[in-house]
């Protein structure tokens, strides 16, 4: 008798147990709102611009919805397709598209470049002897070797605006664009100021589609006289351009302007007398 009441106080103390053990089981993860391709993608990293046919690239299919978004600004995205205007965006430019599906907190990314020049926002000293502004090319911070066959200011506006702009290297030679009377007098005064745009080919995957950058040309006497505002946004674009060679794409929190930094447009290239 005694041991037919040891098994069945057995018995009830493994059942009452049962909601303890199952309590400790960990539940599975919740299954994906939206189940489908978990890689974004373009195709290719560098996208060119095209003389014919559509400029609008889109993403391979995601199978689910959601909201794409792109850093840093220049990029002609659609927030619900993905789809880039290319001839619309700035190029010569690397730009991190995002795209995160409803549902979820999850954020997929992709790289790419529009291919296409660009010029650094830098400071240029008269005495020193830096009186030239060279062109990169794609994106490569310091890359400043391009395919051989380009050609610079093929509407002649740059020049007719007094831009001295080599028609075969890009390199734009202050000095000279100074004596052209390019800020509208010569010699130029303590905080000139101008905007010109540069048409140009490169014998690339663009087949030679006309691409386009806007420039902005700063005179100041000396580092003295430079706005604040200048310096802080020269800085901070210095900073994302390097963290972006790094493979870092986004705003910093010591940066003085984020806001204005993430719009790399145009180059700001500053001529200090001494």
């Amino acid at each position: 008798m005694m041991k037919h009441n040891k098994w069945m106080v057995l018995a009830l103390l493994a059942f009452a147990l049962i909601p303890f053990t199952q309590g400790c089981r960990e539940d599975p993860p919740a299954p994906d709102p939206q189940p489908g391709n978990t890689v974004l993608s373009y195709g290719d990293s560098i996208i060119y611009l095209r003389s014919s046919g559509s400029n609008v690239i889109s993403p391979r299919p995601m199978g689910k919805t959601g909201t794409f978004s792109a850093w840093p600004e220049g990029l002609k995205i659609d927030g619900i397709s993905g789809a880039i205007t290319v001839n619309e965006s700035e190029t010569g430019l690397r730009y991190k598209v995002m795209f995160v599906p409803d549902g979820t907190r999850d954020t997929l990314s992709t790289k790419i470049v529009l291919s296409g020049v660009n010029y650094k926002d830098h400071y240029h000293i008269q005495t020193v002897n830096d009186s030239l502004s060279r062109p990169f090319y794609n994106a490569y911070f310091n890359q400043f070797t391009l395919p051989a066959g380009c050609s610079f200011d093929v509407t002649g506006s740059a020049r007719a605006d007094g831009l001295a702009i080599d028609p075969v290297t890009g390199i734009i030679n202050l000095n000279q664009t100074i004596r052209n009377g390019f800020f509208g007098h010569i010699p130029a005064r303590d905080g000139d100021k101008k905007t010109t745009d540069i048409y140009y080919r490169i014998p690339d995957g663009s087949s030679n589609t006309i691409n386009h950058i806007e420039v902005k040309l700063y005179f100041y006497t000396d580092m003295t006289t430079v706005e604040t505002e200048l310096t802080d946004l020269l800085q901070d674009r210095t900073t994302m351009f390097m963290r972006m060679a790094q493979d870092i794409f986004a705003p910093v929190s010591n940066m003085a302007r984020p806001a204005v930094a993430s719009r790399p447009r145009p180059p700001c290239v500053v001529i200090l007398g001494r």
